[in-house]
């Protein structure tokens, strides 16, 4: 059974929302799925506040999640690596 994520938005993203610290590939993906590549709409290009460059590493890390499941494949110990730091990134920009 296919699992519907509901979208969080930048604006309304806090920690608790995040996947843990050594979250494996599953959790990391989830959560890069519930962010809405739509919204950009609300940030202003101009200025690039925190929020901003929140958006900007969810982005990422979607394009990450999309990029992967295209190929059918997990990443690889690199890239995984790349993902968590994304996160982490995320994380203390949220602190």
């Amino acid at each position: 059974m296919i699992q519907k994520l509901s979208i969080i938005f930048t604006e309304q993203l806090t920690l608790n929302d995040l996947p843990t610290i050594n979250a494996d590939w599953i959790e990391i993906s989830k959560f890069a799925l519930r962010f809405d590549p739509n919204e950009n709409e609300r940030f202003n290009s101009v200025t690039f506040d925190k929020r901003s460059r929140i958006y900007a590493l969810r982005m990422k890390l979607y394009v990450e999640q999309r990029r992967w499941n295209h190929y059918n494949q997990r990443p690889h110990r690199s890239a995984m690596e790349e993902i968590q730091n994304i996160v982490r990134e995320i994380r203390d920009l949220l602190l």
